[in-house]
């Protein structure tokens, strides 16, 4: 995926200058936590906090959630991917696929480089703060010896990102691929535009969504509760 990097940590989200909020699985957390203590036991003036009793999760799912994801956040993968994949063809650049269907039809773009260059380009572009893989090709003998590049734009969607600032980050990573151009300071000052999480809920929403919630929750609890309590005669008669 591309991944304008923000931290070293690259799951976390950056929302406040100098602390980062690492989100993890709920079903994991003591063990994420534990490894997470491991990871940077050594590492010098980092303070680590564990906040999961200070912060709530709502999970999107149940049937319905397939619909909203795929007629919100999956169609505007979609089209950044097929913009980004346009851009970087008219920087030049070789896309795979065909033009015909906008270069893809998924969350993934790939791209051509040199025989061989495509880990080389990979560690380049990290240099720069981008993040993408190397992608083997049909001509290639091996990953380590791969000639693509794989590129993905969920990551940077939610934060955001349109047409404006994927043809912008489509010449930004033209010029590391190509002329070996050091582009951090663009990679950096483009970022900057694109911080916050559009899907969340903030400050007086926040709370008023989470009111909503709860009620619905508190309604869905009692009306379970009260259908465990009723006889089968009962049940047969409310259904008539």
């Amino acid at each position: 995926m591309i991944n304008l990097k923000q931290s070293e940590l690259y799951n976390c989200r950056r929302f406040i200058e100098d602390e980062d909020l690492l989100v993890v699985n709920a079903g994991n957390r003591d063990r994420d936590w534990d490894h997470l203590q491991k990871w940077i036991e050594n590492c010098i003036d980092v303070e680590r906090a564990d906040r999961s009793e200070e912060m709530d999760m709502v999970s999107l799912q149940g049937h319905a959630s397939r619909t909203i994801i795929k007629d919100a956040y999956q169609s505007a993968v979609i089209a950044n991917a097929k913009t980004i994949a346009r851009s970087l063809a008219d920087c030049g650049l070789q896309v795979a696929v065909d033009p015909a269907i906008g270069f893809t039809a998924t969350h993934r773009v790939l791209l051509y480089v040199e025989y061989g260059s495509g880990p080389q380009v990979a560690r380049q572009l990290e240099e720069n703060n981008i993040i993408c893989n190397c992608q083997t090709g049909p001509a290639d003998q091996s990953f380590s010896a791969s000639g693509m590049m794989r590129m993905g734009i969920a990551e940077m969607t939610p934060f955001g990102m349109g047409k404006e600032g994927l043809d912008e980050l489509a010449q930004i990573l033209r010029d590391p691929i190509v002329d070996g151009m050091d582009a951090k300071a663009e990679v950096t000052a483009l970022r900057q535009n694109y911080l916050g999480l559009n899907d969340c809920f903030r400050d007086a929403d926040a709370e008023n969504q989470m009111e909503t919630i709860l009620t619905s929750l508190q309604s869905s609890f009692a009306s379970s509760n009260r259908d465990r309590a009723m006889t089968p005669g009962e049940k047969e008669k409310s259904t008539v």
